[in-house]
């Protein structure tokens, strides 16, 4: 079981991948943007974020660029369905990239690999 943190302005997207993350076992927060992923982050520190990449307030590459600031070893996945963007999120410490839409074992794989 692991703390997943989940970032999306799309509440049915966070909804969707909350189900499918609890139906793995794991224990999931949710975030509707970059600034509530870090204020949640601060709180406790997650074993995974996977957060998209256009989101209002604070979109993902600049988070990632600050959470990357300060802890190098926690696990990022990185969601967008730009293959551009997924480009930039990994040059600036995504761990894993994955275009939006993908199927329910993508997301799942990742998650495995991820937490190894």
């Amino acid at each position: 079981m692991a703390d997943v943190l989940v970032a999306d302005d799309e509440e049915g997207f966070r909804s969707l991948l909350r189900s499918i993350l609890t139906e793995e076992g794991h224990v999931v927060r949710e975030a509707e943007d970059g600034n509530s992923l870090l204020a949640l982050y601060n709180e406790r520190n997650p074993d995974l974020i996977i957060l998209d990449l256009i989101m209002p307030e604070k979109e993902g590459i600049e988070t990632i660029i600050q959470i990357r600031r300060h802890n190098n070893s926690v696990k990022i996945i990185a969601m967008s369905a730009a293959p551009y963007n997924l480009k930039v999120a990994k040059m600036m410490g995504a761990d894993y990239i994955l275009e939006k839409p993908f199927a329910q074992e993508s997301i799942t794989n990742l998650v495995k690999a991820a937490l190894g």
